[in-house]
């Protein structure tokens, strides 16, 4: 799933001229990229400081790395690249500087429905949270760019810089330990 682009230049366009020197292209990329990469970091990390931290590094690495750009690549999966090794990295350090601060995610109620519902549906949506973060990183990451981001094993192979059967293997076992912990809301209620 690429923004929509409803004028201006592609994506690749604008990382080409990036690339070739044009630094004002970076402004563009920013404003379409930078939600889609804060959500897709803070489904990584589970942490709205941490992830709009690192989305701004990945911007800067980004900008840094211009000129390792492969003119005619795919934007998503390098961007998405760079922000997920920065999650790693993250993960790395903070695996060796344990700290009990952080912030977690909240939920918001739907407050368009009864409230039974809605808290049904926030209790459901928590669930599913918890459990994504839950999942061991790469695991995490192979979920999160397949299924929320919508990548091709291959783009996500791209991004996570390993194989498509890699990625395939990592979708399935993620995908069977979110069924096993999230078995309580995937089972039907007993007559």
């Amino acid at each position: 799933m690429t923004p929509p682009q409803d004028e201006g230049p592609s994506d690749t366009g604008l990382m080409d001229a990036l690339a070739t020197g044009h630094d004002h292209a970076l402004d563009p990329l920013m404003e379409r990229w930078a939600p889609r990469v804060h959500a897709f970091l803070l489904r990584m990390t589970g942490n709205p400081t941490l992830a709009a931290d690192l989305a701004q590094e990945t911007f800067v690495r980004l900008f840094l790395r211009r000129s390792s750009w492969n003119k005619g690549s795919a934007f998503q999966p390098w961007i998405l690249q760079i922000a997920a090794n920065l999650a790693r990295n993250h993960f790395r350090w903070s695996s060796r500087h344990p700290s009990d601060s952080g912030d977690s995610l909240d939920t918001l109620p739907d407050h368009s429905a009864d409230p039974a519902t809605a808290a049904e549906l926030a209790d459901r949506a928590s669930a599913v949270r918890s459990a994504v973060l839950a999942l061991p990183p790469e695991l995490r990451e192979a979920i999160i760019l397949t299924t929320y981001e919508g990548l091709t094993h291959q783009e996500a192979a791209a991004a996570a810089a390993t194989s498509p059967k890699t990625i395939e293997h990592r979708v399935r076992r993620a995908r069977d330990l979110l069924r096993r912990s999230l078995a309580p809301w995937i089972a039907e209620p007993s007559p």
